[in-house]
């Protein structure tokens, strides 16, 4: 689709959307005291559809200006944005593996303990004994020592009696030296306890565990999204599963690289050809002299950043990602009523404040089928905003669907980035993805791949990986003891 084609579409799209505004003002009393009406609503929607569309020539730019980010922050003192963290994990599943894996998934403020059956012909299955349990705040924010014990605690309810290896999701930044060893660069996700950063986290539970009489060691560190690309890997064993992906409440890539490629690491004593990287793609935009330059940020997009808590970092995780989705729609509210006179009715004391509306929301509305699109009025109000116009909750589904339509586009043009850089855009390939924004927002996965064809991928296939956190690292635990001489697998 070339940019002529795109504005010719978009001018076809707005002029639909105003007829059935007029139609339906024929048709309906109004339902507010507004002086909205639908000329001028339609006008809005332009407007926010230029701000937010990605044009063609625009996504290709951001796949570019990716690749180029990829390449640099594969050398060593790089600048780039993104990490491009080598995991040292050097093959992927062959599908023959067979037997049990355990697996402790830790990806947020919930600690998950696997126990997983692998039939050997690419299907997972969680054993009963598999436990999950929150990670109270004041754990995540005591030492070292009382968070470590709390962790290999839970370990031995799922491991008792003989000495098992363990594969171990970690998704916060660390910088790994081995496939068994990382150090936390720095806590994220309201984790704060001292004692942790700078240092090995695979000893500190190791050592936790051995303190406590479990017989568990971990062997394997990985983060979500490599455990995605491992499960994903497993599953679609006779396809090339190349990459790995999380769009869920935060957003991040890996994918598999020719170890040459990979300056920064000392490839002279690897034999493997190739590697994963876990990119932490989410930093996308992020380098400090081209912020806004290799991509694209809204009025709504600036403010966001100017109002988080870690202002100009995680950009492109910012515009994608199911913790920051909703807040944007959120912004995008507060302008409409305090800034365009919209829902003159609007009760700003019951309004939603920072990040209380919520992606889950934009899903609800998204999929409103409604003859009067009534869940959307029912949101509406729910955050105070009453006797809205039909005319006025089309005009929001319209918001909506720019949102997520352009994080689709975005997570997309990753893809191609990531397939431009292996040499594969016209190769068979698939990638494994897991996240609650893409498994369960409505259209999300289609949207995603349209534009992945779009430029020019049209042979990859985007796969759910369900679970492939908890999967992944038992599958990587798995493979390592395989690896391992001493091992009895």
């Amino acid at each position: 689709m070339n940019s002529k084609i795109f504005f010719t579409v978009l001018g076809v799209s707005i002029g639909v959307g105003i007829a059935l505004y007029f139609r339906k003002t024929t048709q309906q009393k109004p339902q507010s005291q507004t002086t909205d009406n639908p000329s001028r609503l339609s006008k809005l929607l332009k407007d926010f559809t230029e701000e937010f569309s990605l044009t063609p020539a625009i996504l290709e730019k951001i796949r570019d200006n990716f690749v180029k980010e990829m390449r640099e922050g594969l050398e060593e003192n790089s600048q780039s944005s993104m990490k491009m963290i080598p995991t040292y994990i050097t093959r992927l599943p062959t599908g023959d593996e067979s037997g049990t894996a355990y697996a402790l998934d830790i990806g947020g403020s919930n600690l998950r303990v696997l126990k997983v059956l692998l039939d050997g012909k690419g299907s997972a299955f969680l054993d009963s004994s598999t436990l999950q349990t929150a990670i109270p705040p004041e754990i995540q924010q005591s030492t070292a020592e009382i968070l470590f014990n709390f962790i290999a605690e839970n370990v031995g309810k799922v491991l008792r009696l003989e000495e098992q290896k363990f594969g171990f999701t970690f998704s916060f930044p660390i910088h790994q030296r081995s496939a068994d060893s990382g150090y936390l660069i720095t806590w994220t996700k309201g984790f704060s306890a001292p004692g942790v950063v700078g240092k090995d986290v695979v000893e500190l539970l190791n050592r936790a565990c051995e303190k406590n009489g479990i017989p568990a060691k971990i062997n394997a560190l990985i983060n979500d999204t490599v455990g995605t690309m491992l499960s994903g890997a497993y599953q679609q064993v006779h396809s090339d599963c190349c990459m790995g992906m999380i769009i869920g409440t935060g957003a991040n890539a890996c994918y598999w690289e020719k170890i040459e490629n990979i300056k920064k690491f000392d490839n002279t004593k690897e034999k493997a050809k190739g590697m994963i990287i876990n990119m932490e793609s989410g930093n996308f935009g992020a380098r400090p002299s081209r912020i806004g330059l290799d991509l694209p940020l809204t009025r709504f997009d600036k403010i966001l950043n100017k109002e988080s808590n870690n202002l100009n970092q995680q950009l492109l995780e910012k515009q994608v990602a199911g913790m920051y989705l909703g807040e944007i729609f959120r912004l995008i509210l507060s302008h409409l009523i305090q800034e365009e006179n919209m829902f003159t009715h609007a009760h700003l004391d019951t309004f939603p404040k920072k990040y209380q509306l919520l992606t889950k929301d934009m899903s609800d509305m998204e999929e409103d089928k409604t003859h009067d699109l009534n869940i959307i009025n029912e949101k509406l109000n729910s955050y105070g905003i009453a006797h809205s116009t039909f005319e006025e909750r089309q005009f929001i589904y319209s918001i909506v669907h720019l949102i997520a339509n352009r994080a689709a586009d975005l997570a997309a043009a990753q893809i191609a980035a990531c397939l431009k850089q292996m040499g594969k855009e016209n190769k068979d390939t698939v990638v494994a993805i897991d996240g609650s924004v893409f498994e369960k927002y409505p259209g999300f996965s289609g949207m995603m791949e349209k534009t992945v064809k779009a430029l020019g991928c049209r042979r990859v296939r985007l796969v759910l990986a369900k679970d492939g956190s908890g999967v992944g690292a038992a599958l990587a635990s798995y493979m390592m003891s395989r690896d391992d001489p001493k091992s009895n697998l």
